[in-house]
């Protein structure tokens, strides 16, 4: 294409079959992802922004190559020690309830747990 092209907008407002958000195939992805960031780690609070960071954004590039061409995704990490307690996170969007979702999912060593929140926004 010549550098002066214009294409056209499709404003498309719905994604296609082939690009719709597979929350099977995103659990998987992010589950392998902390399991590999976690695993044999110790908590440690001064390392633990970095790894959310490193995390948030390994999840976040592997998700943008399952053809997702048109969601903005957006990942929070959450890392804290390990001592049985509980912890509630929460979120809130104005979104479109057709199109747009999220999924979390909690890995848990003995001594660290992490919460991965990924939204994907269309």
């Amino acid at each position: 294409l010549p550098l002066n092209a214009e294409m056209e907008p499709t404003y498309r407002m719905v994604p296609k079959d082939t690009e719709k958000f597979r929350a099977g195939v995103v659990r998987e992805t992010v589950e392998r992802i902390l399991k590999l960031g976690v695993d044999g780690r110790l908590y440690n609070a001064r390392d633990a922004p970095r790894l959310a960071c490193t995390l948030s954004s390994l999840i976040t590039k592997k998700l943008k190559d399952l053809n997702m061409t048109r969601y903005k995704i957006v990942c929070n990490i959450v890392i804290g020690q390990n001592m049985n307690q509980a912890l509630i996170v929460v979120s809130q969007c104005i979104w479109n309830t057709q199109t747009d979702t999220y999924l979390h999912c909690t890995y848990k060593t003995t001594d660290m747990m992490v919460v991965a929140c990924v939204h994907a926004v269309y």
